[in-house]
C-alpha cells in the first residue's frame, strides 16, 4: 500500500504528458500515442483521461519489473549451468544482424532457456480469481464470491507434472518434449480471458535481450548473499544478483574488455 500511495503521483505526470501531446499531435507516437488515438469499436469514443492514466500505469508496473526479474533469474540460472551457456553460445554463433521479428523463431534454444527460467521462477507466482456464481472445482463446491488462489510457482514445480521439477533443464521445452504436455502445465502469463496481454511482447523483449547480450558477454555470478525468494506482488530475489561480465570472442574479433565496467 505504501508503494501504491507513492506511485499514485505518477498519474499527474502522465496527465501532463497527455496534455502536451494533445497540443502537438504530431509527436503522439509510441504506446501513449496509440492509446490516445484508440477508439471504442462500438461507440467510437476516445479513452477518458482516467483510463489513459490507468493503462499507462499498468504498462509501467507490469511491463518492466516482471520482465527484469525474469531476466535476473535467467542469467543466474545460465551462470550455474555451463553446459546451457555453451549451447546458447553455439546457437548464437550463427547470429548476424537481424531486423525482423520473423528471425526470432530460428533461435529455439534461446526460447527454451527463457521458458525454463519462467517455469522455475514465474514473476506472477500467485494468481487469484473470484467465482461469480456457484461452481464446482473437482470434488469441491465453490460458492459465489469465493476467492480462488492459483499458484503457478507450485504448479510448475509439481512432481506429478514434471520430472525432476527443481532441475533447470531447457530441453523440457523442445518441441518433441512439449507436444504431449498439458497446455496449463506452465502458466507464467496466467490463462483464460484474463491472461497477460503483454505475453508476446515480453517474450520478444526477453529473447532479443538474450540474443544481444549472450552473444558478446558471459556473465559470472558472484555470490555475496544467499539465494532467497521475495514473494511479493512479483517473485523476486531478496538480494541483488552481482554478475561479472567476461567478453566472448565473436568470429575473429574481440571486444575490448577494458571498455566494460563490471
Amino acid at each position: 500500500m505504501a508503494f501504491a500511495r507513492s506511485f499514485r503521483a505518477s498519474g499527474k505526470i502522465i496527465l501532463q504528458i497527455i496534455d502536451r501531446r494533445r497540443k502537438d499531435p504530431a509527436t503522439s507516437t509510441g504506446a501513449l500515442g496509440m492509446l490516445m488515438q484508440a477508439r471504442d469499436p462500438q461507440s467510437g469514443q476516445l479513452m477518458q483521461d482516467r483510463q489513459l492514466i490507468d493503462e499507462i500505469l499498468t504498462l509501467i508496473v507490469a511491463g518492466h519489473e516482471t520482465t527484469a526479474s525474469t531476466l535476473n533469474w535467467t542469467w543466474y540460472l545460465i551462470s550455474q549451468h555451463p553446459e546451457v551457456e555453451q549451447r546458447l553460445s553455439n546457437e548464437l554463433n550463427d547470429l548476424t544482424t537481424f531486423s525482423e521479428f520473423d528471425d526470432l523463431p530460428r533461435f529455439l534454444y534461446t526460447r527454451q532457456v527463457i521458458d525454463e527460467a519462467m517455469r522455475l521462477y514465474p514473476a506472477g507466482w500467485l494468481l487469484n480469481r473470484k467465482a461469480l456464481h456457484d461452481d464446482q472445482l473437482g470434488e469441491y463446491f465453490v460458492p459465489a464470491g469465493t476467492e480462488i488462489y492459483v499458484p503457478p510457482y507450485f504448479i510448475q514445480r509439481h512432481p506429478d507434472v514434471w520430472e525432476e521439477p527443481n532441475r533447470f533443464n531447457p530441453d523440457r521445452f523442445r518441441p518433441d518434449n512439449s507436444k504431449h504436455r498439458h497446455r496449463l502445465a506452465t502458466i507464467p502469463f496466467s490463462a483464460g480471458p484474463r491472461n497477460c496481454i503483454g505475453a508476446l511482447f515480453a517474450r520478444i523483449e526477453m529473447q532479443i535481450h538474450l540474443l544481444t547480450i549472450a552473444r558478446y558477454l558471459r556473465l559470472r555470478y558472484i555470490q555475496l548473499s544467499p539465494i532467497e525468494l521475495d514473494a511479493g506482488v512479483n517473485l523476486r530475489s531478496r538480494y541483488d544478483f552481482i554478475m561479472y561480465p567476461e567478453v566472448k570472442i565473436v568470429g575473429n574479433s574481440e571486444a575490448a574488455a577494458s571498455d566494460l565496467d563490471p
